[in-house]
């Protein structure tokens, strides 16, 4: 696959699908080939071959420019160096698979250095055949920052230090036209200090465990892949403030939808039903609310891919205090591939976070476009342009734990600001 850096830098709101490393075995879950993903043999990096191994190693250094760097109206503009090393290794056997993938990413901002951090991230998978069907597992481990630009973020001063331990795996058991796979998903989160108005104040309240099980079914038998998607979910936070509701949930998920072939000039991915949530505080009233996954993309040439995609889903707290929200993202890309080695990309993209407590949105629209310069199969030059408009309440607000009281509430970031990102990447690989 070629690397092609564009990609603006969404709100994330640790939704954890958008860091698994999809090039480990247990967790790559491919969705269709566009332009810009597909294989151009010529400007591929080889790797390096030991024994039954490939390493693919990798260095991103990118150069930029940020005019709002904490998303507020007196903007702070500031230029920033991105540093982002990688290395993936994975096997070359015929059959079964293992893979490792493992990361830096260090941001230098240089007009504010307290904003400056360093996130990184390990995962280890393989994949086992078994009779006719197939076993996978794997882990990862990220060690991540939360920005108060962020879906759902707190208004700190300095990024919010966080990780995550992921542990999952499934067991697909094919017979012809029909697919069954049972699967599990276990997460830990846990959060550090957050910057407060001078002050440093546990975020240790949002500290959670994560246990998803399910069962996925995919027939072909009647042309296009029918899917059903089974999910019990159960959330545990361990180390909830004294004094305030508590923010356990489980619920119940169940999707149906279709995944047609993906060598057509059309692929369409659906997925849609309802999310059943839970609380065990009693001041939350158990809630149903519909979700969705849809992905289609066209492709009516060789050189020009576009991709539209639509999601609902339900969100766990981000703040003492409030219950989750859900968060409805829409996304359009077109890929372009100008000459066999220049690949441009055109971007829009729409967020919305409407918090089950309080009545209150956040919402986040985006543009961007990018072009990317396959110099060789070892060096790629990638020029990336964004621009962001967040809308919200400036009096959205959660709860600070009792002993911090003294602060007042804690305003989540919100209000209305716009942001430009320009940066120029260059991608080194073996």
């Amino acid at each position: 696959m070629i690397f092609a850096a564009a990609a603006d830098r969404p709100a994330r709101a640790q939704y954890i699908d958008t860091y698994l490393p999809t090039t480990v075995p247990g967790f790559d879950q491919a969705q269709g080939v566009t332009v810009l993903s597909q294989p151009r043999p010529a400007y591929e990096p080889i790797g390096l071959h030991a024994g039954d191994f490939i390493l693919q190693p990798a260095l991103n250094e990118s150069f930029g420019y940020n005019s709002n760097l904490l998303g507020t109206q007196n903007a702070l503009g500031s230029a920033f160096l991105e540093t982002n090393p990688v290395i993936d290794v994975a096997s070359d056997w015929a059959r079964d698979r293992i893979g490792l993938h493992a990361a830096l990413d260090n941001i230098d901002d240089l007009n504010a250095p307290s904003q400056s951090h360093t996130d990184g991230s390990i995962g280890l998978g393989g994949s086992y055949a078994v009779g006719l069907g197939d076993t996978s597992l794997g882990y990862t481990h990220l060690a991540e920052h939360e920005n108060g630009t962020d879906i759902g973020a707190i208004a700190a001063q300095t990024p919010i230090a966080y990780s995550v331990d992921d542990l999952r795996g499934q067991l697909t058991l094919s017979t012809g036209t029909l697919a069954i796979t049972p699967n599990f998903d276990l997460s830990s989160f846990r959060f550090g200090n957050a910057e407060l108005a001078g002050q440093s104040i546990s975020q240790s309240y949002l500290n959670r465990v994560a246990a998803t099980g399910g069962v996925t079914a995919r027939s072909d038998r009647f042309g296009p892949g029918l899917i059903l998607v089974l999910q019990g979910v159960d959330v545990h936070y361990t180390r909830p403030p004294a004094g305030q509701p508590s923010l356990d949930t489980r619920g119940a998920l169940a999707l149906v939808g279709l995944d047609t072939d993906p060598n057509r000039v059309w692929r369409l991915r659906l997925l849609a039903g309802a999310q059943y949530q839970s609380f065990t505080a009693p001041q939350y009233r158990p809630r149903t609310e519909p979700v969705v996954e849809a992905t289609l993309i066209w492709t009516p040439s060789r050189t020009l891919t576009l991709t539209g995609t639509l999601s609902r889903s339900v969100q766990q707290p981000q703040s003492a205090g409030t219950n989750g929200y859900t968060y409805d993202i829409a996304r359009l890309v077109a890929d372009y591939e100008f000459r066999r080695n220049i690949l441009l990309q055109a971007r829009l993209g729409f967020q919305d976070a409407e918090y089950l407590q309080g009545a209150t949105n956040q919402t986040l629209a985006s543009a961007g476009a990018g072009i990317t310069w396959l110099l060789n199969r070892n060096i790629h030059l990638t020029l990336n342009y964004d621009f962001s408009s967040e809308r919200g309440p400036l009096n959205r607000y959660g709860l600070l734990p009792p002993e911090d009281q003294d602060l007042g509430t804690l305003r989540l970031a919100g209000g209305n600001y716009t942001q430009n990102r320009v940066a120029l990447l260059l991608h080194l690989a073996l």
